[in-house]
């Protein structure tokens, strides 16, 4: 790796980490003001939005830690020892790749069953606004789960040096299906 290549590659982990935590402060205030406004306005039972929303919170915080991770793994890779260098980055970049599904769409269940609790809908449209909540996070699992049943062995995918054997679906399976869910979870 060339020296700029070095220094742009480290310039991008810079501005993502700079792009990252200050949505991820936002989304705790956010969060803050919700649990504030329970706890000290409504003083009512907490309800599964509120659960759901304080999980989707949690895996927020543990996603932005690892995306840290990847970016500070990237930082370190090693022209002189590609092979341990590379893998470790790459493991954690595939794993923030694989945690964004849930990350997205574990809110929009939260989100679903709080209007289903705040606006109270017939019977038919509290079906479907909790089924397509539901079937999003199943399609995010599904989009987990093939991010790492792809290649063969799975450590292959971020370990190549180690695994030169790996045999791996055609990479636009999963760049189709994220693409596809990614923009099911937008328009919903």
């Amino acid at each position: 790796m060339a020296m700029a290549d070095r220094e742009a590659l480290l310039g991008l982990t810079y501005q993502a980490s700079a792009a990252t935590w200050p949505f991820t402060a936002i989304s705790t205030c956010i969060f803050g003001m919700k649990v504030y406004s329970r706890f000290r306005l409504q003083k009512s039972a907490l309800g599964w939005d509120d659960l759901v929303i304080s999980v989707s919170w949690a895996l927020n915080m543990v996603r932005a830690a690892v995306f840290q991770k990847a970016l500070d793994s990237t930082r370190h890779i090693s022209t002189a020892n590609p092979t341990d260098s590379v893998s470790t980055a790459g493991f954690w970049v595939i794993f923030i790749d694989a945690w964004a599904f849930l990350s997205i769409a574990l809110p929009k269940l939260g989100v679903s069953i709080l209007i289903i609790r705040i606006f109270r809908p017939r019977q038919w449209l509290k079906a479907s606004i909790f089924t397509l909540g539901v079937a999003l996070n199943i399609l995010a699992i599904v989009g987990f789960i093939i991010t790492f049943v792809q290649c063969d062995p799975v450590a292959g995918q971020w370990n190549p040096f180690r695994y030169p054997q790996t045999h791996c679906w055609d990479r636009t399976i999963q760049v189709i299906y994220s693409c596809t869910v990614g923009g099911t979870c937008l328009n919903i």
